[in-house]
């Protein structure tokens, strides 16, 4: 799925150097991006919550962990019954089941396909607040299916775009603030606009899970 690419994309560094040794809780971070972050969970899980209400689902479990953390989390995977369209992929720290590591949401249109997921992730040895929050925006332009990723403050993270198996365009939080300041040109190119045409371009709606 979408969201467990951006999580290897997004995640990965973050996760990494944490587990080689570095401490995240003595990063600072101020109690309001705090209490942001840690909303967004709790909408999160609500949402993960009420989605598995109202459908029919198949559940899978299996265990996972890191080099340093072998065995560390239960994965729940709940995919729609008689599909295998990912609903949604919650991860529990094994020792401490109510302690949750990661969750992920994807929501589908009519046709089945995409067209919002939200994911959050924390450290193995951090719980002050997760260190990652997405949400990703799909759209469907003909033979393009492109997304645009930000986080739980609409911070504009990364879009990407593919036109079948092929990546036709991806594009850094770099790249994108040089678009957003008007001082890149790829924003109005022809394949940029076949790819990101009626897709939002804030996550303002978003910010709340739903």
């Amino acid at each position: 799925m979408w969201s467990n690419y951006i999580n290897k994309l997004c995640v990965v560094l973050s996760l990494f150097a944490t587990i080689q040794g570095v401490d995240a809780d003595t990063l600072h971070v101020s109690q309001q991006r705090i209490n942001v972050k840690n909303d967004f969970v709790a909408n999160l899980v609500k949402l993960q919550q009420q989605e598995i209400a109202k459908q029919s689902v198949n559940k899978r479990t299996r265990t996972g962990g890191y080099a340093n953390y072998p065995n560390f989390y239960l994965e729940d995977t709940y995919f729609y019954k008689n599909t295998d369209r990912v609903l949604s992929v919650v991860q529990y720290e094994k020792l401490s089941p109510d302690n949750l590591h990661s969750i992920e949401v994807h929501l589908y249109d009519h046709q089945g396909r995409v067209v919002r997921d939200y994911s959050a992730s924390y450290l193995p040895n951090a719980r002050k607040a997760p260190v990652q929050t997405l949400i990703s925006l799909h759209v469907y332009n003909g033979d393009y299916h492109a997304f645009r990723t930000f986080d739980a403050f609409g911070t504009r993270l990364y879009e990407r775009c593919e036109q079948g198996d092929s990546i036709a365009m991806h594009l850094d939080e770099e790249a994108i603030a040089d678009i957003i300041h008007g001082s890149s040109s790829v924003a109005k190119t022809d394949l940029y606009q076949a790819c990101f045409k009626n897709l939002a371009e804030t996550a303002t709606e978003y910010l709340i899970p739903h």
